[in-house]
């Protein structure tokens, strides 16, 4: 076939706008997440969410806030219009979430949008609509003081990226974890969210712990221990867990820089280490920290989604981590004893002569005491810091390095084992060839067998879900599931009758391998089993457990968690049987993969 010769060109300015709208809006949660941020930074006092079909028909958030004038409706629509910076300094005075100028025309790009805002001093408020950042409509209308954005048919210009999301109790869960997100650091705010037309949640304004308390779950409320210290780079405060709620599973880590969340692995690793000798190894710690840092310290325009920080003084923000950590643990008597008077603290009287008198945190609700300003030596000297720290101080940055080795070790290491793009299929070398893994059946034994090895005290906890589910009983499978139900109560299921046919589960097993999303599907499963000739007992349910969880587990994988599958297999007798009987994987010597090659036709 002749190529055809293609000349260069300037994109249209509507396929210009689709594609920088991949960045910001990947799904619908992006879009909360964005609607959300320019609520707050309005100074809403209530914000209301409003989804339909997990996003995929509607998203609406509703505030209370400064509202948008009718001049500047146009304009919001435009890329990289914005109401929060006006020059390259403002970047390193930054307090608000928005700065780029790309939320609303990302969005309106691969979505209809039906705008209502009035600004306080306005009788009329304004109508707008937008479909493919074309703005179909403008016109007055009587509405009320505040913004009321619609987010319809989200990538219907787009039909291939609609393609790619996920199922709606997926895309829920996502829009959940950001609601959340959102929530926490902005106790101050009143939010809801309905999901079709159900209100599913009410947090009015609130402390920051009780705040905490509604969305983790009301166990948390003797669990959480509050920590507060100032240090040069600025400040640190918020609560961690006692050690005997961590999980084995992620969930309710929350890192906060002057209000704004972000991913940090390396600030995690930090706090899993001031655990250490507290928690069980695979065990998780929940905690929600904040950093109160001046904005010309760190950088928050790292990528389009803004959860990536640069920190001007990572290092000692994770020493700092660290040790307070520790000192909460200690005080709250759940570490050994620890002399921390024998730590110095006159490093921490040294204010940063950057620190502006007008600096305050505007999404915290803790005032901030500036430090007095005794000396510039810390900041002068702040790239040879171990010069001017003490002995007693020193062994802090010891352990930081140590946790950077360990993590550039695990990085290195990974680089050996190679994932498929669809995660199921791993490839790494051996000392004669290569090894070829079905990773979701890796998954399935690893998981089987741990179920099997903790059989006895499997039934030690069972977790109660936000909202039960409704479980429809046919009655050709009522006697089934009367037989099933106490097998699944002795491992940690919990259900309430609701009327003859219909039962609701409101506790699942604390292990994690049963989600909420799945739980209907996986015990009407295990009603169709006796059809097939297959007993139940408990080696049937964990088998199916083990099927239910690894598909889970498939799509969170990531690079640096295969070494560990590995070495977990080859813990194993007899690693290369699968749950089913096959195989987990295949070794390929160097000839016999040379032999493949060439004889592929």
């Amino acid at each position: 076939m002749n190529e055809i010769k293609r000349g260069i060109i300037i994109l249209k300015e509507q396929i210009i706008n689709q594609i920088a709208a991949g960045e910001v809006v990947q799904k619908p949660a992006s879009v909360l997440k964005e609607l959300s941020e320019n609520s707050i930074d309005a100074n809403a006092s209530s914000i209301d969410v409003i989804i339909q079909n997990a996003g995929k028909t509607l998203i609406q958030v509703v505030d209370n806030g400064q509202g948008i004038y009718p001049e500047d409706i146009s304009l919001a629509f435009e890329r990289h219009a914005t109401s929060k910076i006006y020059n390259i300094e403002d970047l390193y005075s930054l307090y608000s979430y928005g700065f780029r100028g790309e939320a609303l025309a990302s969005i309106a790009a691969v979505s209809r949008v039906e705008m209502f805002t009035r600004t306080a001093d306005l009788e009329l408020g304004t109508h707008c609509l937008v479909e493919n950042s074309k703005i179909i409509k403008i016109e007055p209308t009587a509405c009320p003081v505040g913004t009321n954005i619609l987010v319809k048919d989200l990538f219907f210009s787009v039909p291939a990226r609609r393609n790619f999301l996920k199922s709606d109790n997926t895309e829920m869960r996502n829009i959940w974890d950001e609601f959340y997100r959102i929530a926490i650091p902005n106790n101050n705010i009143a939010f809801s969210l309905t999901e079709n037309d159900e209100l599913k949640i009410k947090l009015p304004p609130t402390s920051l712990k009780q705040r905490i308390i509604d969305i983790f779950g009301k166990n948390y409320e003797s669990k959480l221990i509050y920590y507060e210290e100032e240090f040069p780079f600025g400040k640190i405060m918020g609560y961690i867990s006692t050690p005997n709620a961590a999980k084995k599973t992620r969930g309710n880590q929350y890192f906060y820089a002057n209000g704004r969340y972000f991913r940090s692995p390396y600030f995690h690793q930090v706090i899993i280490r001031a655990y250490e000798g507290l928690i069980e190894k695979d065990a998780i710690p929940a905690y929600v920290i904040f950093f109160d840092i001046p904005p010309q310290r760190l950088d928050v325009n790292v990528h389009p989604s803004k959860t990536e920080i640069k920190f001007q003084d990572e290092r000692l923000i994770a020493a700092s981590l660290n040790s307070l950590c520790k000192k909460a643990l200690g005080i709250s008597g759940l570490t050994p004893g620890i002399d921390f008077d024998a730590i110095p603290t006159h490093i921490f009287s040294i204010n940063s002569p950057h620190t502006d008198k007008s600096y305050s945190n505007i999404n915290s609700q803790f005032p901030h005491k500036p430090l007095s300003d005794t000396s510039k030596l810390f900041y002068q000297k702040i790239n040879t810091q171990k010069e001017i720290i003490n002995e007693n101080y020193r062994e802090l940055f010891e352990e930081i390095s140590m946790i950077e080795k360990e993590l550039e070790e695990k990085n290195e290491n990974n680089k050996d084992v190679v994932l498929s793009s669809d995660n199921k299929i791993l490839i790494t070398k051996m000392k004669d060839g290569i090894l070829i893994g079905d990773v979701e059946s890796i998954l399935q034994r690893l998981i089987y067998d741990q179920l099997i090895t903790n059989k006895n005290n499997i039934n030690a906890g069972c977790q109660h879900v936000l909202f039960p589910v409704i479980i429809n009983i046919e009655p050709k499978y009522m006697g089934t599931f009367l037989s099933l139900q106490s097998l699944l109560e002795e491992i940690g299921f919990k259900f309430e009758k609701i009327s003859n046919n219909q039962f609701q589960v409101i506790g699942i097993p604390c292990h994690g391998y049963i989600d909420e999303d799945n739980i209907e599907s996986f015990i009407y499963r295990l009603l169709e089993l006796p059809e097939a000739g297959l007993p139940l007992n408990n080696e049937l349910l964990f088998y199916n457990m083990a099927l239910n969880a690894a598909k889970k587990q498939l799509n969170k994988l990531n690079s640096e968690s295969l070494n560990p599958l590995l070495a977990n297999l080859f813990s194993l007798t007899d690693p290369q049987k699968a749950i089913g009987g096959k195989n987990n994987f295949i070794i390929l010597s160097t000839n016999k993969l040379l032999q493949l090659i060439q004889s592929y036709e």
